[in-house]
């Protein structure tokens, strides 16, 4: 694992309720590492927490604008040296709307919900179905040894990998949600629609594997013509688990810089390339490269969840401060 990644959340209560104070104040700011209040302390100096180094203010909207080249995130017109409460001369789109640029911590707390509930379910969905596999080869090994009958163990194992293909569909639809706040020619719609409509024909293929299954150990003729009906669906769903993988990543690249992390949108375009090697050349090469992608995989997507509680945290914050409503003690107690 990269070092250079977060290694642990933020601590929940550390960032919302100062030492000694139960309210939180306008001036205060936070560790970006560990979510640490920095009331009172300013460059050059460190988190008391974990020692990184203080950043600098931010630059005030006016400063930005007659420092640097802002562009209209609808048309790309250059907006130096306007004011922010003025309009793009080109397409008219707020310049105050530029400014904040497309990054998650501006999007609506419903939108974050859905990316984040979904992430969640990704992950569980991973563990689950990695775990239900063992499962299953341990107890068809130990019933097959025996000499018992192995049929209601597959119609629970299928009737399980269902409800996994399930919430996994639900996963996927939260978290390729499109963003109604979001301002640009680029949304990334045709990723999120092949991730769509590709795990939606996988929850569809598992369904249907169940009674195939069945029908094509009847020994029967028309359990020969299941079974090869099982073969093309097994060909397809290779197919159709390859064309998800690929959206997703592309999917990732135009999430991920919203988070902002280049690092995750570097390891996104990395990843289309390194893991479907592990999958199929590191199987042959040492065992175990299937497992290592699924590591790799999962960790990626463990990341953006972390990123996502962070942002939610932080516009929680800034929706409390800008109502008045800084006692945090209540809900994060």
């Amino acid at each position: 694992m990269d070092e250079t990644y977060p290694t642990a959340e933020p601590d929940p209560i550390a960032p919302l309720i100062p030492v000694g104070s139960d309210h939180l104040e306008p001036g205060d700011h936070f560790c970006g590492q560990c979510g640490h209040n920095l009331r009172g302390l300013t460059p050059p100096g460190y988190c008391p927490q974990c020692g990184t180094p203080i950043e600098p203010p931010k630059p005030t909207p006016e400063e930005l604008l007659e420092r640097e080249d802002i562009f209209c995130v609808q048309c790309g017109y250059n907006l130096h040296g306007l004011t922010p409460a003025g309009n793009c001369p080109e397409c008219g789109t707020a310049v105050e709307r530029s400014l904040r640029g497309n990054l998650l911590l501006y999007s609506s707390p419903q939108y974050l919900a859905r990316l984040h509930q979904g992430v969640f379910l990704i992950l569980t969905a991973i563990i689950a179905q990695f775990t239900l596999g063992i499962l299953a080869f341990g107890l068809m090994m130990a019933i097959g040894v025996q000499g018992g009958n192995t049929a209601l163990v597959q119609l629970v194992i299928s009737g399980l990998g269902i409800l996994v293909s399930i919430a996994s569909w639900y996963g996927w639809w939260l978290f390729s949600s499109p963003d109604p706040a979001f301002v640009g020619l680029e949304k990334g719609n045709a990723a999120r629609r092949i991730v769509r409509i590709s795990v939606m024909l996988t929850v569809g293929m598992t369904v249907a594997q169940t009674p195939l299954t069945y029908a094509a150990n009847s020994g029967t003729a028309v359990g020969n013509a299941m079974m090869a009906v099982l073969i093309l669906m097994s060909l397809l769903g290779l197919v159709v688990s390859g064309t998800m993988f690929f959206a997703s990543m592309l999917y990732l690249r135009w999430l991920t810089p919203r988070i902002p992390d280049q690092r995750l949108f570097d390891r996104s375009k990395m990843y289309m390339w390194l893991l479907p090697l592990l999958a199929t050349v590191g199987i042959i090469a040492c065992g175990l490269g299937p497992l290592v992608a699924l590591v790799l995989y999962w960790n990626h997507f463990e990341f953006i969840r972390r990123h996502l509680k962070r942002i939610r945290l932080e516009t929680d914050l800034d929706s409390k401060l800008a109502t008045g409503q800084s006692d945090f003690s209540a809900k994060y107690s």
